[in-house]
Protein backbone atom coordinates (compact mmCIF):
# COMPACT_ATOMS: atom_id res chain seq x y z
CA UNK A 1 0.00 0.00 0.00
CA UNK A 2 2.80 2.37 0.87
CA UNK A 3 4.56 1.77 -2.44
CA UNK A 4 1.38 2.64 -4.34
CA UNK A 5 0.99 5.75 -2.21
CA UNK A 6 4.49 6.88 -3.12
CA UNK A 7 3.78 6.37 -6.82
CA UNK A 8 0.52 8.34 -6.56
CA UNK A 9 2.19 11.20 -4.69
CA UNK A 10 4.98 11.47 -7.25
CA UNK A 11 2.45 11.25 -10.07
CA UNK A 12 0.34 14.01 -8.53
CA UNK A 13 3.36 16.29 -8.30
CA UNK A 14 4.35 15.47 -11.87
CA UNK A 15 0.77 16.11 -13.04
CA UNK A 16 0.90 19.53 -11.45
CA UNK A 17 4.20 20.25 -13.19
CA UNK A 18 2.85 19.05 -16.53
CA UNK A 19 -0.23 21.21 -16.08
CA UNK A 20 2.08 24.22 -15.95
CA UNK A 21 3.27 23.70 -19.51
CA UNK A 22 1.77 26.42 -21.70
CA UNK A 23 2.80 25.43 -25.20
CA UNK A 24 4.14 22.49 -27.15
CA UNK A 25 7.88 22.14 -26.67
CA UNK A 26 8.03 24.06 -23.41
CA UNK A 27 9.45 21.96 -20.55
CA UNK A 28 7.78 21.47 -17.21
CA UNK A 29 9.18 23.24 -14.17
CA UNK A 30 11.55 20.34 -13.53
CA UNK A 31 13.34 21.11 -16.81
CA UNK A 32 12.09 18.08 -18.75
CA UNK A 33 12.24 17.38 -21.59
CA UNK A 34 15.89 18.43 -21.61
CA UNK A 35 18.08 18.45 -24.71
CA UNK A 36 19.04 14.77 -24.49
CA UNK A 37 15.40 13.71 -24.23
CA UNK A 38 14.38 15.98 -27.11
CA UNK A 39 17.22 14.64 -29.27
CA UNK A 40 16.31 11.01 -28.63
CA UNK A 41 12.72 11.85 -29.58
CA UNK A 42 13.91 13.43 -32.84
CA UNK A 43 16.06 10.42 -33.81
CA UNK A 44 13.27 7.96 -32.98
CA UNK A 45 10.97 9.92 -35.28
CA UNK A 46 13.60 10.12 -38.02
CA UNK A 47 13.81 6.35 -38.31
CA UNK A 48 10.01 6.14 -38.42
CA UNK A 49 9.93 8.53 -41.38
CA UNK A 50 12.36 6.56 -43.52
CA UNK A 51 14.04 3.51 -41.95
CA UNK A 52 16.44 2.90 -44.87
CA UNK A 53 17.56 6.53 -45.11
CA UNK A 54 18.06 6.78 -41.36
CA UNK A 55 20.14 3.61 -41.30
CA UNK A 56 22.31 4.81 -44.18
CA UNK A 57 22.94 8.20 -42.56
CA UNK A 58 22.92 7.62 -38.81
CA UNK A 59 24.01 3.98 -38.47
CA UNK A 60 26.84 4.06 -41.03
CA UNK A 61 29.80 2.15 -39.60
CA UNK A 62 27.76 0.84 -36.69
CA UNK A 63 28.84 -2.44 -35.13
CA UNK A 64 27.32 -4.99 -35.22
CA UNK A 65 26.55 -4.55 -38.91
CA UNK A 66 22.99 -3.17 -39.25
CA UNK A 67 22.66 -3.83 -43.00
CA UNK A 68 20.05 -6.57 -42.51
CA UNK A 69 17.75 -4.61 -40.17
CA UNK A 70 15.00 -2.06 -40.80
CA UNK A 71 14.17 -3.69 -44.14
CA UNK A 72 10.83 -5.20 -43.13
CA UNK A 73 9.36 -2.26 -41.25
CA UNK A 74 7.14 0.22 -43.08
CA UNK A 75 7.62 3.97 -42.75
CA UNK A 76 5.15 5.34 -40.21
CA UNK A 77 4.18 8.85 -39.10
CA UNK A 78 6.07 10.45 -36.19
CA UNK A 79 4.85 10.71 -32.62
CA UNK A 80 4.53 13.81 -30.48
CA UNK A 81 6.46 14.26 -27.27
CA UNK A 82 3.83 13.84 -24.54
CA UNK A 83 4.56 15.64 -21.23
CA UNK A 84 2.78 13.03 -19.08
CA UNK A 85 4.71 10.18 -20.64
CA UNK A 86 7.93 12.19 -20.30
CA UNK A 87 7.22 12.62 -16.58
CA UNK A 88 6.63 8.86 -16.27
CA UNK A 89 9.80 8.06 -18.21
CA UNK A 90 12.03 10.44 -16.29
CA UNK A 91 10.76 9.27 -12.92
CA UNK A 92 11.67 5.70 -13.87
CA UNK A 93 15.12 6.59 -15.19
CA UNK A 94 15.86 8.49 -12.00
CA UNK A 95 14.52 5.61 -9.90
CA UNK A 96 16.76 3.09 -11.69
CA UNK A 97 19.81 5.26 -11.14
CA UNK A 98 19.26 6.28 -7.53
CA UNK A 99 17.64 3.22 -5.89
CA UNK A 100 19.19 1.45 -7.90
CA UNK A 101 17.76 -1.27 -10.16
CA UNK A 102 17.44 -2.09 -13.84
CA UNK A 103 13.89 -3.23 -14.48
CA UNK A 104 10.64 -2.20 -16.14
CA UNK A 105 8.89 -2.44 -12.79
CA UNK A 106 9.76 0.32 -10.35
CA UNK A 107 12.59 -0.51 -7.96
CA UNK A 108 9.99 -0.90 -5.17
CA UNK A 109 8.31 -3.58 -7.36
CA UNK A 110 5.38 -1.39 -8.44
CA UNK A 111 4.19 -2.72 -11.80
CA UNK A 112 5.36 -0.92 -14.91
CA UNK A 113 1.74 -0.46 -16.02
CA UNK A 114 0.65 0.90 -12.66
CA UNK A 115 3.53 3.36 -12.78
CA UNK A 116 2.85 4.61 -16.31
CA UNK A 117 -0.91 4.77 -15.73
CA UNK A 118 -0.35 6.88 -12.61
CA UNK A 119 0.97 9.61 -14.90
CA UNK A 120 -0.77 8.89 -18.19
CA UNK A 121 -4.36 7.69 -18.59
CA UNK A 122 -5.13 8.87 -22.11
CA UNK A 123 -4.74 5.40 -23.64
CA UNK A 124 -4.37 1.77 -22.59
CA UNK A 125 -1.97 1.10 -25.46
CA UNK A 126 1.38 1.32 -23.74
CA UNK A 127 4.99 0.32 -24.29
CA UNK A 128 8.43 0.95 -22.86
CA UNK A 129 12.12 0.69 -23.72
CA UNK A 130 14.85 1.10 -21.12
CA UNK A 131 18.62 1.33 -21.44
CA UNK A 132 21.63 2.35 -19.39
CA UNK A 133 25.21 3.35 -20.09
CA UNK A 134 25.37 5.80 -22.96
CA UNK A 135 24.78 9.52 -22.44
CA UNK A 136 24.54 10.19 -26.18
CA UNK A 137 20.90 10.28 -27.46
CA UNK A 138 21.78 8.95 -30.92
CA UNK A 139 23.93 6.13 -29.56
CA UNK A 140 21.11 5.02 -27.29
CA UNK A 141 18.58 5.15 -30.13
CA UNK A 142 20.83 2.97 -32.28
CA UNK A 143 21.35 0.57 -29.39
CA UNK A 144 17.60 -0.01 -29.26
CA UNK A 145 17.34 -0.29 -33.05
CA UNK A 146 20.10 -2.90 -33.29
CA UNK A 147 18.61 -5.13 -30.61
CA UNK A 148 21.83 -7.12 -30.61
CA UNK A 149 21.81 -10.87 -30.20
CA UNK A 150 25.37 -11.89 -29.44
CA UNK A 151 27.57 -10.36 -32.13
CA UNK A 152 24.77 -9.42 -34.56
CA UNK A 153 21.74 -7.15 -34.68
CA UNK A 154 18.52 -9.13 -34.34
CA UNK A 155 16.72 -9.80 -37.60
CA UNK A 156 13.50 -7.94 -38.33
CA UNK A 157 10.41 -9.74 -36.99
CA UNK A 158 12.63 -12.38 -35.38
CA UNK A 159 11.09 -12.10 -31.95
CA UNK A 160 14.30 -10.57 -30.63
CA UNK A 161 13.83 -7.05 -32.00
CA UNK A 162 11.35 -5.78 -29.43
CA UNK A 163 12.91 -2.33 -29.04
CA UNK A 164 13.00 -1.79 -32.79
CA UNK A 165 9.41 -2.93 -33.20
CA UNK A 166 8.36 -0.65 -30.35
CA UNK A 167 9.99 2.40 -31.92
CA UNK A 168 8.43 1.53 -35.29
CA UNK A 169 4.96 0.68 -33.93
CA UNK A 170 2.35 2.77 -35.78
CA UNK A 171 -0.12 2.30 -32.91
CA UNK A 172 1.93 4.70 -30.83
CA UNK A 173 1.08 8.37 -31.38
CA UNK A 174 2.83 9.68 -28.28
CA UNK A 175 6.19 9.15 -26.62
CA UNK A 176 7.87 10.28 -23.44
CA UNK A 177 11.64 10.16 -23.05
CA UNK A 178 13.38 10.25 -19.69
CA UNK A 179 17.14 10.60 -19.19
CA UNK A 180 18.81 10.66 -15.78
CA UNK A 181 22.49 11.01 -14.94
CA UNK A 182 23.45 9.59 -11.54
CA UNK A 183 27.19 9.80 -10.94
CA UNK A 184 27.19 7.36 -8.02
CA UNK A 185 25.36 4.62 -9.92
CA UNK A 186 26.70 1.64 -11.84
CA UNK A 187 25.91 2.88 -15.33
CA UNK A 188 25.71 6.65 -14.70
CA UNK A 189 23.24 7.25 -17.56
CA UNK A 190 19.71 5.79 -17.54
CA UNK A 191 17.13 6.02 -20.33
CA UNK A 192 13.41 5.26 -20.59
CA UNK A 193 11.09 5.58 -23.59
CA UNK A 194 7.39 5.32 -22.67
CA UNK A 195 4.92 4.97 -25.53
CA UNK A 196 1.19 5.72 -25.64
CA UNK A 197 -1.60 5.38 -28.15
CA UNK A 198 -2.98 8.89 -27.70
CA UNK A 199 -1.58 12.40 -27.31
CA UNK A 200 -3.23 14.00 -24.27
CA UNK A 201 -2.55 17.55 -25.42
CA UNK A 202 -4.51 18.93 -28.37
CA UNK A 203 -1.43 19.40 -30.54
CA UNK A 204 -2.00 20.44 -34.16
CA UNK A 205 1.48 21.59 -35.17
CA UNK A 206 3.30 19.83 -38.04
CA UNK A 207 6.53 20.39 -36.06
CA UNK A 208 6.87 17.24 -34.00
CA UNK A 209 9.99 18.15 -32.07
CA UNK A 210 13.48 19.57 -32.33
CA UNK A 211 16.81 19.71 -30.54
CA UNK A 212 20.55 19.71 -31.22
CA UNK A 213 23.47 17.30 -30.93
CA UNK A 214 27.22 17.23 -31.51
CA UNK A 215 28.37 15.06 -34.46
CA UNK A 216 31.95 16.07 -33.66
CA UNK A 217 33.87 18.13 -31.16
CA UNK A 218 33.96 21.04 -33.59
CA UNK A 219 30.38 21.08 -34.89
CA UNK A 220 26.81 21.29 -33.69
CA UNK A 221 23.80 20.07 -35.66
CA UNK A 222 20.29 21.38 -35.07
CA UNK A 223 17.55 18.85 -35.82
CA UNK A 224 13.78 19.13 -36.18
CA UNK A 225 10.97 16.89 -37.45
CA UNK A 226 8.37 18.47 -39.76
CA UNK A 227 5.49 16.30 -40.94
CA UNK A 228 2.67 18.10 -42.71
CA UNK A 229 0.31 15.14 -43.05
CA UNK A 230 -0.77 15.13 -39.38
CA UNK A 231 -0.25 12.80 -36.46
CA UNK A 232 0.38 9.09 -36.48
CA UNK A 233 -1.75 6.73 -34.74
CA UNK A 234 4.02 -4.30 -26.01
CA UNK A 235 5.63 -8.30 -22.88
CA UNK A 236 7.67 -7.23 -20.17
CA UNK A 237 11.25 -8.38 -20.00
CA UNK A 238 13.68 -7.74 -17.19
CA UNK A 239 17.43 -7.57 -17.29
CA UNK A 240 19.70 -7.72 -14.29
CA UNK A 241 22.88 -5.74 -14.48
CA UNK A 242 26.20 -7.48 -14.08
CA UNK A 243 29.48 -5.80 -13.27
CA UNK A 244 29.95 -4.43 -16.78
CA UNK A 245 28.34 -4.30 -20.19
CA UNK A 246 25.53 -2.49 -21.99
CA UNK A 247 21.95 -3.20 -21.07
CA UNK A 248 18.54 -2.28 -22.37
CA UNK A 249 15.13 -3.86 -22.26
CA UNK A 250 11.71 -3.51 -23.83
CA UNK A 251 8.14 -3.92 -22.59
CA UNK A 252 4.82 -3.60 -24.37
CA UNK A 253 1.21 -3.61 -23.37
CA UNK A 254 -1.50 -3.25 -25.99
CA UNK A 255 -4.88 -4.67 -26.79
CA UNK A 256 -4.69 -7.67 -29.09
CA UNK A 257 -0.95 -8.14 -28.72
CA UNK A 258 0.51 -11.55 -29.47
CA UNK A 259 3.57 -13.59 -28.70
CA UNK A 260 5.35 -12.42 -25.56
CA UNK A 261 3.22 -9.29 -25.45
CA UNK A 262 1.24 -8.62 -22.32
CA UNK A 263 -2.39 -7.90 -23.14
CA UNK A 264 -3.88 -4.74 -21.66
CA UNK A 265 -7.15 -3.35 -22.94
CA UNK A 266 -7.68 0.43 -22.91
CA UNK A 267 -9.89 0.49 -19.81
CA UNK A 268 -8.48 -2.40 -17.83
CA UNK A 269 -6.34 -2.35 -14.73
CA UNK A 270 -2.65 -2.58 -15.65
CA UNK A 271 -1.01 -5.87 -14.76
CA UNK A 272 2.64 -6.83 -14.91
CA UNK A 273 3.81 -9.07 -17.72
CA UNK A 274 5.68 -12.33 -17.11
CA UNK A 275 9.26 -12.00 -15.96
CA UNK A 276 11.85 -14.11 -17.78
CA UNK A 277 15.23 -14.87 -16.29
CA UNK A 278 17.87 -12.19 -16.32
CA UNK A 279 19.68 -11.94 -19.61
CA UNK A 280 22.97 -10.33 -20.43
CA UNK A 281 25.10 -10.54 -23.49
CA UNK A 282 28.52 -9.39 -24.67
CA UNK A 283 28.75 -6.21 -26.62
CA UNK A 284 31.70 -4.16 -27.83
CA UNK A 285 30.71 -0.58 -28.67
CA UNK A 286 33.30 2.05 -29.50
CA UNK A 287 33.55 5.07 -27.21
CA UNK A 288 30.90 6.90 -29.25
CA UNK A 289 28.90 4.14 -30.85
CA UNK A 290 25.63 2.62 -29.75
CA UNK A 291 25.23 -0.39 -27.49
CA UNK A 292 23.59 -3.55 -28.63
CA UNK A 293 20.88 -5.97 -27.58
CA UNK A 294 20.54 -9.66 -26.62
CA UNK A 295 17.59 -11.88 -27.40
CA UNK A 296 14.96 -12.56 -24.73
CA UNK A 297 16.06 -16.18 -24.43
CA UNK A 298 17.81 -16.52 -21.07
CA UNK A 299 21.49 -16.77 -21.90
CA UNK A 300 24.32 -15.32 -19.91
CA UNK A 301 27.68 -14.33 -21.27
CA UNK A 302 30.48 -12.08 -20.15
CA UNK A 303 29.95 -8.54 -21.38
CA UNK A 304 32.90 -6.85 -22.99
CA UNK A 305 31.46 -3.50 -23.92
CA UNK A 306 32.68 -0.09 -22.88
CA UNK A 307 30.45 2.99 -22.64
CA UNK A 308 30.74 6.15 -24.65
CA UNK A 309 31.65 9.61 -23.46
CA UNK A 310 28.81 12.12 -23.60
CA UNK A 311 27.25 15.04 -21.78
CA UNK A 312 25.45 14.38 -18.47
CA UNK A 313 22.30 15.97 -17.20
CA UNK A 314 22.82 19.18 -15.22
CA UNK A 315 24.63 19.24 -12.90
CA UNK A 316 26.82 16.32 -13.90
CA UNK A 317 29.89 15.37 -11.89
CA UNK A 318 32.72 13.81 -13.79
CA UNK A 319 32.61 10.02 -13.50
CA UNK A 320 35.65 7.84 -13.58
CA UNK A 321 37.10 6.70 -16.87
CA UNK A 322 35.93 3.35 -18.20
CA UNK A 323 38.07 0.32 -18.93
CA UNK A 324 39.30 -0.23 -22.46
CA UNK A 325 36.99 -2.58 -24.43
CA UNK A 326 38.31 -5.84 -25.80
CA UNK A 327 37.14 -4.93 -29.27
CA UNK A 328 36.62 -1.60 -30.92
CA UNK A 329 33.76 -1.27 -33.41
CA UNK A 330 33.40 1.69 -35.72
CA UNK A 331 31.70 4.71 -34.12
CA UNK A 332 28.31 5.97 -35.13
CA UNK A 333 28.19 9.37 -33.48
CA UNK A 334 30.83 11.39 -31.63
CA UNK A 335 29.91 12.45 -28.16
CA UNK A 336 28.93 16.05 -27.32
CA UNK A 337 31.61 18.59 -26.52
CA UNK A 338 31.02 18.91 -22.77
CA UNK A 339 33.70 17.08 -20.88
CA UNK A 340 32.20 14.18 -19.02
CA UNK A 341 34.00 10.94 -18.44
CA UNK A 342 32.39 7.82 -19.79
CA UNK A 343 30.29 5.72 -17.47
CA UNK A 344 32.01 2.83 -15.88
CA UNK A 345 29.80 0.30 -17.59
CA UNK A 346 26.82 0.17 -19.83
CA UNK A 347 23.75 -1.68 -21.15
CA UNK A 348 22.67 -4.39 -23.56
CA UNK A 349 19.15 -5.32 -24.69
CA UNK A 350 16.74 -8.27 -24.57
CA UNK A 351 13.58 -8.02 -26.64
CA UNK A 352 10.12 -9.58 -26.70
CA UNK A 353 8.37 -11.24 -29.60
CA UNK A 354 6.77 -8.47 -31.65
CA UNK A 355 3.34 -8.56 -33.18
CA UNK A 356 3.16 -9.08 -36.92
CA UNK A 357 3.73 -5.96 -38.98
CA UNK A 358 2.77 -5.37 -42.58
CA UNK A 359 5.39 -5.15 -45.29
CA UNK A 360 6.93 -1.73 -45.96
CA UNK A 361 4.66 0.66 -47.81
CA UNK A 362 4.76 4.26 -48.88
CA UNK A 363 3.35 6.96 -46.60
CA UNK A 364 0.32 8.93 -47.79
CA UNK A 365 0.90 11.57 -50.44
CA UNK A 366 2.49 14.71 -49.02
CA UNK A 367 0.52 17.96 -49.04
CA UNK A 368 3.59 19.84 -50.21
CA UNK A 369 6.93 21.28 -49.22
CA UNK A 370 6.75 24.06 -46.61
CA UNK A 371 7.15 27.56 -47.97
CA UNK A 372 9.92 28.23 -45.47
CA UNK A 373 11.98 26.24 -42.97
CA UNK A 374 14.29 28.13 -40.62
CA UNK A 375 16.16 27.89 -37.39
CA UNK A 376 16.54 31.19 -35.57
CA UNK A 377 19.80 31.33 -33.60
CA UNK A 378 20.35 34.37 -31.42
CA UNK A 379 17.89 36.37 -33.50
CA UNK A 380 19.13 35.38 -36.97
CA UNK A 381 17.40 32.97 -39.36
CA UNK A 382 19.27 30.14 -41.08
CA UNK A 383 17.73 27.90 -43.74
CA UNK A 384 17.15 24.27 -42.80
CA UNK A 385 17.90 21.38 -45.15
CA UNK A 386 15.81 18.21 -45.50
CA UNK A 387 17.89 15.24 -44.40
CA UNK A 388 16.02 11.99 -43.74
CA UNK A 389 12.84 12.38 -45.77
CA UNK A 390 9.62 10.51 -46.46
CA UNK A 391 8.67 12.91 -49.23
CA UNK A 392 7.75 16.57 -49.59
CA UNK A 393 6.65 18.02 -46.28
CA UNK A 394 7.75 14.95 -44.28
CA UNK A 395 11.37 15.25 -43.21
CA UNK A 396 14.03 15.50 -40.59
CA UNK A 397 15.46 18.98 -41.23
CA UNK A 398 18.97 19.90 -40.11
CA UNK A 399 21.38 22.80 -39.91
CA UNK A 400 25.03 22.22 -39.03
CA UNK A 401 27.52 24.87 -38.00
CA UNK A 402 30.90 25.03 -36.34
CA UNK A 403 31.22 25.34 -32.59
CA UNK A 404 33.73 28.19 -32.45
CA UNK A 405 36.35 27.91 -29.74
CA UNK A 406 35.41 31.41 -28.60
CA UNK A 407 31.86 30.28 -27.83
CA UNK A 408 31.71 29.99 -24.07
CA UNK A 409 28.01 30.46 -23.42
CA UNK A 410 24.59 29.40 -24.62
CA UNK A 411 23.00 30.14 -27.95
CA UNK A 412 19.21 30.55 -27.94
CA UNK A 413 17.26 29.02 -30.80
CA UNK A 414 13.82 28.03 -32.08
CA UNK A 415 12.45 26.52 -35.27
CA UNK A 416 9.89 28.10 -37.59
CA UNK A 417 8.03 26.74 -40.62
CA UNK A 418 5.47 28.21 -42.96
CA UNK A 419 3.43 25.39 -44.46
CA UNK A 420 2.23 25.05 -48.04
CA UNK A 421 -0.93 27.01 -47.19
CA UNK A 422 0.96 29.88 -45.60
CA UNK A 423 0.33 29.04 -41.94
CA UNK A 424 3.22 29.86 -39.58
CA UNK A 425 4.40 27.41 -36.90
CA UNK A 426 7.05 27.77 -34.20
CA UNK A 427 8.83 25.22 -31.97
CA UNK A 428 8.91 25.54 -29.09
CA UNK A 429 5.62 27.42 -29.11
CA UNK A 430 7.03 29.78 -26.49
CA UNK A 431 10.54 30.41 -25.23
CA UNK A 432 13.90 29.28 -26.57
CA UNK A 433 15.95 26.14 -26.48
CA UNK A 434 19.58 26.57 -25.50
CA UNK A 435 22.70 24.82 -26.78
CA UNK A 436 23.41 22.76 -23.69
CA UNK A 437 26.86 21.20 -24.05
CA UNK A 438 28.40 24.01 -26.09
CA UNK A 439 31.15 25.77 -24.21
CA UNK A 440 29.98 26.36 -20.67
CA UNK A 441 26.27 26.24 -21.50
CA UNK A 442 24.45 24.19 -18.86
CA UNK A 443 20.87 25.14 -19.70
CA UNK A 444 18.37 23.52 -22.05
CA UNK A 445 15.59 26.11 -22.18
CA UNK A 446 14.73 29.70 -21.35
CA UNK A 447 11.59 31.79 -21.74
CA UNK A 448 13.64 34.95 -22.21
CA UNK A 449 16.23 33.84 -24.73
CA UNK A 450 19.94 34.34 -24.35
CA UNK A 451 19.50 37.04 -21.71
CA UNK A 452 18.43 34.38 -19.20
CA UNK A 453 20.85 31.68 -20.31
CA UNK A 454 22.50 31.73 -16.92
CA UNK A 455 19.32 30.48 -15.26
CA UNK A 456 19.32 26.92 -13.98
CA UNK A 457 17.97 24.36 -16.41
CA UNK A 458 14.21 24.39 -16.32
CA UNK A 459 14.06 27.87 -14.77
CA UNK A 460 11.34 29.70 -16.63
CA UNK A 461 12.56 33.15 -15.71
CA UNK A 462 9.80 35.64 -15.03
CA UNK A 463 7.05 33.43 -16.41
CA UNK A 464 4.42 32.65 -13.80
CA UNK A 465 2.39 29.48 -14.16
CA UNK A 466 -0.63 28.35 -12.17
CA UNK A 467 -1.17 24.64 -11.54
CA UNK A 468 -4.48 23.15 -12.61
CA UNK A 469 -7.21 22.49 -10.04
CA UNK A 470 -7.18 18.81 -11.00
CA UNK A 471 -3.46 18.55 -10.25
CA UNK A 472 -3.88 20.19 -6.85
CA UNK A 473 -6.76 17.86 -5.96
CA UNK A 474 -4.67 14.83 -6.98
CA UNK A 475 -1.77 16.04 -4.86
CA UNK A 476 -3.92 16.77 -1.81
CA UNK A 477 -5.86 13.52 -2.15
CA UNK A 478 -2.70 11.42 -2.40
CA UNK A 479 -1.28 12.83 0.82
CA UNK A 480 -4.58 12.64 2.74
CA UNK A 481 -5.34 9.07 1.69
CA UNK A 482 -1.87 7.65 2.22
Amino acid sequence: MKSVAVVMKVAAIATMMVAMVKGYGEPATDGHPNWQERSNHVFANAVRLNPAAYKAKYMAGYKPDPSSILVNYPAVPPYYLEPKLTAAAFSHSLDMGTTPCFSHDSCNKTSIWTRIKSYYSCSGTLGENIAAGYADPLATNNQWLCDSVGSACAADKSGSDGHRSGIMNANYNAIGVGFAYVSSSTYKNYWTQDFGGTVCLGIKSPIYGGSHYFPSSSSITFTVIYYAAGTAKRSEEKVEASSSGWYSSSATSSSGATGDNNSLTPDSTPTPAPTPKATSAPVTPAPTSAPVTPAPTPATASPTGSPATAAPVTPAPTPKATPVPTQTPAPVTPAPTPATAAPTSAPVTPAPTPAATAAPSALPAAPGTPQSAFININGKNYALTADVSAGAGKSLYVYTTATASSTTGCQAYYYSFTDAKGTYYRYPTVGYMLTYGQGTCKDSYSTLGISSATNAEGDNGATMMVPSLFALICLLGAFLLF
